[in-house]
């Protein structure tokens, strides 16, 4: 109530009350920093999605590939002279899978998925060991590079039979 008594000075236009230009500024700055940092946060996290689907597919392929192994090596038919000369190679032979495969998973995109195939050298030879690995297209030679590499060992149903 006394305050209402005490009369104010009008303010000059020089001292209205805002932002001064280096305040305005300063705003910016942390604004536009905001937003950089957010968009190459939304640009990482396209480039692993991408990296994601691209393993998920190559793993997939891999593992449809892997399947028809398991198909044929269930298939396979007892031969009493497998027994001692053994059932990888029996099963190679009996798949006639090239070594390399090409495929399409993204739209111009092209994989390649290498298959070495490798029988047992000890005996009782039935034991096929199996790499798989899809290169990256850009670093085929590269083997830290790859996209999804797997290494597994297939042994034929028929090999069991043995005595």
């Amino acid at each position: 109530m006394i305050q209402d008594k005490i009369p104010q000075k009008p303010k000059k236009p020089d001292q209205e009350q805002g932002f001064t230009m280096l305040e305005v500024l300063f705003s910016i700055l942390i604004i536009f920093a905001f937003l950089m940092g957010s968009l190459q946060a939304m640009v990482y996290a396209a480039v692993f999605r991408v990296k994601a689907l691209e393993k998920s597919e190559a793993t997939t392929w891999i593992q449809q590939d892997l399947e028809y192994v398991r198909y044929k090596a269930y298939e396979l038919e007892g031969n009493e002279a497998l027994c001692d000369s053994g059932y990888a190679q029996a099963l190679i032979d009996d798949m006639k899978l090239p070594d390399t495969e090409t495929k399409e998973l993204f739209p111009k995109k092209t994989y390649t998925l290498i298959r070495t195939f490798t029988p047992s050298t000890e005996p009782p030879f039935d034991r096929l060991i199996i790499n798989y690995r899809v290169p990256n297209p850009q670093y085929p030679d590269d083997l830290d590079r790859d996209i999804s590499t797997i290494d597994t060992e297939v042994i034929p149903n028929a090999a069991f039979d043995c005595t």
